[in-house]
């Protein structure tokens, strides 16, 4: 009796997020519950270090949350302009505007930041 060998399913590398987030218990919690979930992440704590790692890398998606203090251009908008195909997640309050920069906005908690990403990657 012969037996049949299958080839190896092909390895896919992890999807590559880039987490900005200036508080340092927030990006710690997100980078956590995302590489736990086999993500690779990147964290970027301001604005100007999130659009440098862009520019450098090749991110699958991108996660922000609200700045520590607004700029005149939001994160958001200046991703969206430089990046338009590049899917990007917000996190905000339940009051807040809904971004008309972001691919989609959630609101912060952990089942719906890791339901998101998931959806948004598959």
């Amino acid at each position: 009796m012969s037996r049949v060998t299958q080839p190896p399913l092909p390895v896919r590398p992890p999807k590559r997020i880039l987490v900005v987030a200036h508080d340092p218990g927030l990006r710690n919690t997100r980078v956590s519950l995302l590489e736990n979930a086999n993500y690779a992440v990147t964290t970027a704590i301001s604005d100007d270090e999130a659009l440098k790692l862009l520019h450098r890398g090749n991110f699958d998606l991108v996660l922000i949350g609200r700045s520590a203090s607004p700029p005149t251009q939001p994160l958001d908008q200046r991703i969206n302009e430089k990046y338009p195909i590049l899917p990007l997640l917000k996190i905000d309050t339940l009051d807040a505007e809904i971004s008309p920069y972001a691919t989609r906005t959630i609101i912060a908690h952990p089942g719906h930041l890791l339901l998101a990403v998931q959806e948004m990657l598959a």
